[in-house]
């Protein structure tokens, strides 16, 4: 099937528990452009670690198509839904794609953390992520740049270091970033520990 018409948006597809990989690869064998943001993490068996290969946004992927012809989408085994409204499919901006490629592809090491809607937003300067916006949060003296996918109640954090901060997209000084609520800093929402490297899957 030949979908790769330039009108195709993105969309958040909601799947089964644990089924973020193989109903991907079920889209990417059906002709789609799909998206699985992953990342690595280390969990603990019984004698040893073991690193493996999670989605940044469990329980969903990113899937690009007319909207106009979902039956080829919903009917792929895995999938839940399409999220949108009262039936209706609602496409993601580029842009917001477009910070996810970004951060996953860069060496700052994103994973999941709780979703976080409201904080004080700024604009990252120098370093891999350049040009990206986002809300920043403190903790025992790190920073960490949160973004946030409303559509889908999914949020990830990345570390970044205090001068890649633009200070007149939120912060006046640094005296600013040192009053940051240590508490408001995003929890794991998994309970595994990431280690520095991640990486994405775009098929198409």
């Amino acid at each position: 099937m030949n979908t790769s018409k330039c009108n195709h948006l993105w969309f958040a597809i909601q799947v089964r528990y644990r089924h973020e990989f193989s109903t991907a690869r079920l889209l990417h064998e059906r002709g789609y452009k799909q998206l699985v943001p992953s990342y690595i993490a280390k969990r603990r068996w019984s004698d040893r670690w073991k690193e493996i290969e999670c989605p940044l946004f469990s329980g969903y992927i990113f899937c690009q198509f007319n909207s106009e012809a979902i039956f080829p989408i919903v009917s792929t085994p895995g999938v839940i839904r399409i999220v949108g409204c009262q039936n209706q499919p609602i496409p993601l901006s580029n842009k917001e794609i477009e910070a996810i490629q970004r951060v996953v592809q860069s060496p700052c090491a994103p994973e999941p953390c709780n979703y976080l809607q409201s904080g004080t937003r700024v604009r990252i300067i120098r370093g891999p992520l350049t040009g990206l916006e986002g809300i920043v949060n403190s903790y025992k003296g790190r920073y960490r740049l949160i973004l946030s996918v409303e559509l889908v109640q999914r949020s990830i954090a990345m570390e970044i270091a205090q001068d890649w901060i633009d200070p007149a997209e939120g912060y006046s000084c640094r005296a600013d970033l040192a009053s940051i609520n240590p508490a408001s800093l995003p929890r794991h929402r998994q309970s595994v520990s990431a280690i520095n490297h991640s990486h994405i899957q775009v098929n198409g």
